[in-house]
């Protein structure tokens, strides 16, 4: 990119100061700000970039921002800035003029889960026609989505980009920036329970992308969710429904999960298509991906092609085999029906004894306790031999397994340092039985660190069994 420090003025509605410096690129993070970089600094409760400023500008940065009613150091006065209200609403309000100067055709996708694996899906048919930018890694957010539109320039000609939110007007406020033509939503759970209360509300804030569309806009929208079905879009917008029932625009006829994935046959798809993700919910996902590529005139057997290469974002049903053991990572977050879907790829994967090492699902709210309890009676159904909880909510899975009976509980703990060692210690005991285990929990607790103990487990037995080492 390449944008004046005036163009900058003019679109926050700031004060430039010092010369019409050119700017290369845009940061909020001093360790990336570089040559030719303009620099935007947050200010929250308990911090403030602007103190990186002399730091960044030595470096060699074009410009900055600079939030009024600060004093301005006169070392910095004479720099190249532009002096606004709010850092935070200048970097929203720049990314929306910034897209307003590019004939970029932009994705937005949302939903309570698989946000990430459907933009990734999404991206992967597109770039089969089209120079794609897709939102890297989950920068979803009021800080990430403006970032994501700052970095295109006239080279992009689709973007695909994920839409999080904690709280209704959020998803109308990065509609606005980034001013999709198309919109999908892969479903509506329970995530977010906790600050909207109910599904009711959680559809209402995820139906704001909709909203946005513009005339001859299209909406993507799984074809089982009522709350969604009666809600109105805005005139002149499209509806397009996918899933399994009869309802379905884009409909998944069979759905057979492979050692490598899964294979899936599509009505108005000449040949099955084959997934490098596993579940059933991510062939869901494709038909969104499918959906929004005949919408841009890609051929959906060309779109199919981009499918099966799809690379899926890390930590969400990253399934490693060893042969003798497989570690299923889905660590990065988790909520009910996200556990579910990640409790089924558990039981459809080959495997003789099956672990679930589960970690607190949180925003909950006042149902969290019994949400964990009711996913805890349901692991028998899943053929969950065994189960370790990871804090203080999810132990209320254990007390959900013990009524149900059948799955034996290894552990309760605190942490997922505290999760490694009866983790592995099962390992041993059921060394011989191609064991599987699933982690999955909350971010914040970290049960990646467990996946990858397993992971090095896997290679020492590996190498025993290379060697002639019995670990029985």
């Amino acid at each position: 990119m390449n944008m004046r420090l005036s163009f900058v003025a003019e679109a926050v509605g700031g004060e430039r100061v010092g010369t019409d410096a050119v700017c290369r690129g845009v940061t909020v993070d001093s360790r990336e700000a570089v040559e030719g970089t303009l620099f935007v600094p947050l200010a929250g409760a308990t911090y403030d970039a602007h103190s990186f400023i002399p730091e960044v500008m030595e470096r060699g940065a074009s410009g900055f921002l600079w939030q009024s009613g600060r004093p301005l150091p006169e070392s910095l006065a004479a720099c190249p800035h532009v002096r606004v209200a709010d850092t935070l609403a200048a970097l929203q309000s720049l990314a929306h003029a910034w897209r307003k100067t590019l004939p970029v055709r932009v994705i937005g996708v949302t939903g309570s889960n698989g946000k990430t694996s459907t933009k990734d899906l999404v991206a992967a048919a597109m770039a089969t026609h089209y120079r794609v930018y897709k939102t890297p890694g989950n920068r979803n957010s009021h800080i990430g989505l403006p970032l994501c539109v700052l970095e295109w320039d006239e080279q992009t000609e689709v973007a695909v980009l994920e839409m999080g939110m904690r709280g209704l007007g959020e998803i109308a406020e990065l509609a606005w920036i980034a001013g999709p033509e198309a919109g999908a939503i892969t479903m509506i759970g329970e995530a977010h329970l906790e600050r909207l209360g109910t599904r009711e509300n959680i559809a209402r804030a995820k139906w704001e992308l909709i909203a946005a569309l513009p005339y001859g806009g299209l909406a993507v929208l799984p074809d089982d969710e009522p709350l969604l079905s009666n809600l109105s879009s805005p005139a002149g917008v499209r509806r397009v429904l996918f899933g399994e029932g009869p309802q379905a625009n884009v409909r998944l006829l069979h759905y057979e999960p492979t050692p490598e994935g899964g294979i899936l046959t599509v009505e108005g798809v000449a040949k099955p298509i084959a997934l490098t993700v596993p579940g059933r919910h991510q062939a869901k996902n494709a038909l969104i991906a499918l959906a929004l590529a005949d919408s841009f005139a890609i051929p959906l057997a060309e779109a199919a092609e981009g499918l099966a290469s799809a690379q899926i974002s890390g930590r969400r049903l990253a399934v490693r085999d060893w042969q003798h053991v497989v570690v299923i990572d889905d660590s990065y977050n988790s909520a009910p029906s996200s556990l579910r879907a990640g409790l089924e790829v558990l039981a459809q994967t080959a495997g003789v004894a099956r672990l679930a090492v589960l970690g607190d699902m949180r925003e909950l709210g006042p149902q969290g306790a019994d949400l964990h309890e009711q996913i805890g009676r349901q692991l028998p159904a899943y053929d969950v031999d065994a189960l370790i909880t990871v804090g203080s909510l999810a132990r209320s899975f254990a007390d959900g397994a013990r009524a149900a009976g059948h799955t034996e509980i290894v552990a309760s703990v605190g942490s997922a340092e505290e999760a490694v060692a009866p983790t592995l210690a099962w390992l041993e005991r059921h060394a011989g039985a191609v064991p599987v285990v699933l982690c999955k929990g909350s971010n914040a607790l970290g049960l990646s660190l467990v996946a990858d103990a397993v992971g090095r487990w896997a290679e020492g037995a590996r190498d025993d069994l290379q060697g002639g080492v019995s670990r029985g």
